[in-house]
């Protein structure tokens, strides 16, 4: 079956009038029409399942809560943005393509549970997520989307465990990830409940509600009906993200985004993400939908599938993931991170050709008690994944690990930070973190939970409620108060005298910029009053054009090798845009609404630190990171 469109838009739409134009905001008004009354039936009845990996009926889940709320405090609505499931991009990408889309979905469930504030949870690093919902939540709170009910974004870690909907709403309250016992459809917040939901099951909400059931089920299979967002990686010819019809076959999914396999060589086998059995290439004629992955004894998860081929070494595959979940393990549970470290530590020896007679019969014993008394799925996913490689592969394709080929190198697991050009690119500074959660040479021996429990979360949210949008917009400019005001509100949000994370920085400059230019909305004319604001913000453009030129393309550089060479040339080609457009508004030659002018600068600048960001960060460690942010501090 090919691939389709039905959440997935092919193009990004940038504003809310693009969204409104595609039909966008029916759904939400049919849903407040109807005052919560049948929404969640509807949800219920078109069979819609969570796509965040487990596939729980959404519609029960809003039930549940709604149920549950109408003897008590009305519950929070919260969109579960954290990906970080290795090979899986596909939240990200629907965030880039269409925010309006996903927070109208929320928007319709707080509706059908009457709730009154909707928080999106977002890792730091995620630069472009967070510009694009922040200017989306701006932009429907201007328009009087939100009527009364608040949204916020919440900051978190880059920790794989945030993404566990019990330890995000752990950080929400200002915590580490560190799961829960409780799901957070019983039992959230200490404000009440929660019903969370990820960032690809709020995004099919509106067209349930607008389209009705029958016609969500008119793609899909009658026990997993819909769309699934799915991500290619690996050893294909190229990465990607696409949408396709529930049931359409793995070999189907596989071919289209990744193009099969590379010049000569043979793909052998794919996991999806690292929850779920590894699937050999014999089975990819499984439908890619909940109960038929299962009937194969793997499983859907995100649709995120990492594809090997034959020169691949299963061992070194199956070391990567466990180093990569035993790493990302808190140590709430003992044996979670204890056996799973054991486990890691064998299979590195039987990639190295150097284990004993007796390393596969402790290996499997470590296996067996990893999951004893775990509150979360990690430790069950490292007992599914690395067993089944394990049995499907005890000697590998390629025989390195028996001896008649040098040993594989480590195979790096870790989350996708961006795809570009075809190509996926990896967190690589996954292979520096230690099993205490930091960055330095030497593991501190010390557990997370033991040591970091009573150590706060700084979410950062960013204000963006009814009446305090963060950039105002759709037709209404605003004033010079309103813009100083709102960069006061910025500099106060960052809770410290010294920024250093250079992303707020940069995200500090950004709404500095934007609030400048339309603070000119005020100076009418061609007066000094309006040359002295445009002045202003020509002189913000130039700091932050020093701030990069100075400090972030000479690391980018330095760090980046040839991809660096090339991100600073894309990098200084967006400055000398942004600078042309300044000179236009200086000799008041641009026809352009001085509304578009910001949103022009806006994506400029988003797409500068899109590129700049990811890769500083890939290089770097949180020192290096700070010290460049103290540099731009100064300048």
């Amino acid at each position: 079956m090919p691939s389709t469109h039905r959440v997935l838009d092919p193009e990004p739409i940038d504003t809310l009038a693009g969204h409104i134009a595609a039909g966008g905001g029916d759904a939400l008004d049919a849903a407040r029409r109807l005052e919560g009354v049948g929404i969640a039936e509807e949800v219920k009845a078109a069979g819609l399942r969570g796509r965040g990996g487990a596939g729980f009926p959404t519609g029960v889940k809003w039930e549940t809560v709604a149920a549950a709320a109408a003897t008590g405090t009305p519950p929070i609505v919260v969109v579960n943005g954290a990906e970080g499931e290795p090979g899986s991009f596909k939240d990200r990408v629907l965030l880039r393509r269409n925010p309006y889309r996903v927070l109208e979905g929320a928007l319709i469930a707080a509706s059908a549970v009457h709730a009154h504030h909707v928080v999106v949870a977002l890792k730091r690093s995620f630069q472009t997520e967070r510009r694009r919902v922040a200017y989306a939540i701006a932009e429907m709170a201007d328009a009087g989307w939100l009527n009364d009910v608040d949204v916020s974004v919440t900051i978190g870690p880059s920790d794989y465990l945030f993404g566990e909907e019990t330890a995000l709403l752990e950080v929400i309250e200002g915590r580490q990830p560190f799961p829960r016992i409780a799901p957070p459809y019983r039992e959230g917040l200490s404000v009440g409940l929660v019903l969370a939901n990820n960032v690809e099951t709020l995004a099919n909400v509106p067209g349930i509600v607008s389209n009705g059931a029958e016609s969500f089920r008119a793609l899909g299979t009658p026990e997993s009906p819909g769309t699934i967002v799915c991500t290619v990686s690996g050893d294909t010819r190229r990465a990607g993200v696409a949408e396709f019809p529930m049931g359409t076959t793995v070999a189907e999914i596989i071919e289209e985004i990744g193009g099969g396999a590379q010049e000569e060589r043979r793909i052998v086998a794919a996991i999806s993400g690292v929850a779920n059995a590894i699937l050999p290439a014999e089975l990819f004629d499984t439908p890619a939908c909940y109960d038929a992955m299962r009937s194969v004894g793997s499983g859907l998860g995100a649709a995120g599938f990492i594809v090997f081929d034959d020169t691949a070494d299963l061992i070194a595959v199956a070391e990567g993931i466990s180093r990569f979940l035993a790493v990302e393990s808190c140590g709430q549970c003992e044996p979670c991170k204890r056996d799973g470290m054991a486990v890691a530590a064998a299979l590195d020896d039987l990639r190295r050709s150097e284990s004993d007679g007796d390393a596969p019969g402790l290996l499997r014993d470590w296996l067996g008690t990893i999951a004893d008394g775990a509150r979360c799925a990690l430790a069950a996913q490292h007992q599914v994944v690395t067993t089944s490689i394990l049995d499907l592969y005890p000697g590998s394709v390629t025989g390195h690990v028996d001896g008649s080929l040098p040993p594989a190198e480590p195979v790096l697991i870790a989350p996708i930070v961006d795809i570009e050009d075809g190509q996926a690119i990896l967190d690589t500074s996954q292979a520096d973190k230690q099993p205490d959660w930091s960055y330095e040479a030497v593991d501190s021996g010390r557990w997370p939970a033991a040591y970091l429990g009573d150590t706060p979360v700084d979410v950062s949210a960013r204000r963006s409620v009814p009446g305090a949008a963060e950039i105002p917009r759709g037709g209404r400019e605003a004033s010079a108060d309103e813009a100083h005001e709102l960069v006061d509100e910025l500099v106060d949000a960052a809770h410290r005298p010294v920024l250093v994370d250079v992303g707020d920085q940069l995200d500090l400059v950004h709404h500095e910029l934007v609030a400048a230019l339309l603070a000119t909305a005020d100076r009418g004319g061609d007066g000094a009053a309006r040359k002295a604001a445009v002045d202003k913000f020509a002189d913000l453009l130039q700091r932050h054009v020093d701030v990069t030129t100075q400090v972030l393309l000479p690391w980018v550089r330095r760090v980046g090798g040839n991809e660096g060479e090339r991100v600073a040339g894309q990098a200084e080609a967006i400055q000398s845009a942004a600078e042309q457009l300044v000179e236009a508004l200086q000799r008041d030659s641009s026809d352009l609404p001085l509304h578009a002018l910001a949103d022009q600068l806006h994506r400029l600048i988003v797409d500068e630190e899109r590129r700049v960001l990811p890769l500083l960060e890939q290089h770097l460690g949180e020192s290096e990171l700070d010290d460049i942010g103290r540099a731009m501090h100064e300048v």
